[in-house]
This record gives C-alpha cells, sequence and structure tokens, in this order.
C-alpha cells in the first residue's frame, strides 16, 4: 500500500476517532461544538432546508412534493428521549449505508456528494465526514428547547 494511502487511512481513522470523543462528551468543548454548528448553517440551508425548512420544522418548499412529510428536526431530542440521535443521523445523512427500517429513501445520499466535492484526495474521506458532522451539529443546535415545568 502507498505510504500516501496509509497516511490518509490514519488522518481518517484519528478524525473519526476525535469525533467520537467529543460526542461522547456533550458538555466538553462547547465553543468548539458551536463554532462547528455555525460552520454547517451554509450546508444545511443548501442541502437541507428546501425539504426540512429553514427552521428545521419539515415545511420547506419542496416538503409538498414529498410523498411523506420531512421529518420535524427540531424534536429528535424530544423523540429520543431526551438523547440526540447523533449516530442515526450520521447514518441517514450519509446515506451510503442502508438505514434498517427506515423504508423507501426519498432523502438523497448527501455522503456520496460530499466525497465526490472531496475529490480524490487522500482525506477526501475525513472531509466528507467533517461536513456531515457540522451538518449534525447544526441540528442539534435546532433542538427546542425544553420549558421548565410550571410551579
Amino acid at each position: 500500500m502507498k505510504r500516501s494511502h496509509i497516511m490518509g487511512r490514519q488522518v481518517a481513522l484519528t478524525t473519526f476517532a476525535l469525533a467520537a470523543v467529543v460526542l461522547m462528551q456533550p458538555r466538553a468543548g462547547v465553543a468548539q461544538q458551536e463554532e462547528v454548528a455555525k460552520a454547517g448553517l451554509p450546508a444545511y440551508t443548501q442541502y437541507c432546508a428546501g425539504c426540512h425548512g429553514p427552521d428545521g420544522k419539515g415545511d420547506g418548499p419542496e416538503a409538498a412534493k414529498l410523498r411523506s412529510r420531512p421529518t420535524d428536526l427540531t424534536q429528535l431530542r424530544k423523540m429520543y428521549r431526551g438523547d440526540f440521535p447523533v449516530w442515526r443521523l450520521y447514518a441517514m445523512i450519509d446515506g451510503r449505508e442502508e438505514v434498517r427500517g427506515h423504508g423507501t429513501r426519498e432523502m438523497p445520499i448527501w455522503g456520496n456528494e460530499f466525497k465526490q466535492q472531496a475529490g480524490r484526495s487522500h482525506v477526501a474521506e475525513s472531509q466528507t465526514r467533517g461536513r456531515i458532522f457540522e451538518l449534525i451539529y447544526y441540528i442539534e443546535s435546532l433542538q427546542e428547547k425544553e420549558t421548565p415545568p410550571a410551579r
């Protein structure tokens, strides 16, 4: 195996491992998480807002053309009983692997699109993962804030 391929694989694995560590520690690096979330806004606007809407409510201008209403992304944490479904969302956005139980797939396979944009670079897969995580952090920032019960 070429040295550049080995280095590229090591970079990709390191990036993936670091992302996993950050995601497993919800309060670690809040400022960095907010920075990554802001970086996800342009991708969200370009790739997601058409169906999910600018605020993530599932009411984008393309939503009426779909067979089923797009998910209200602001309710993911509530739908998963207080947990934000990072890895499920990753699989949905990436789309290169079939998600069991998802049924038909109307949502585009963004992992292929992002990888194609990254080109044939030895770090293309890492760049693809980074773009997906930017979207995930942005979507997490859209979560409806829970209001404390009235006294």
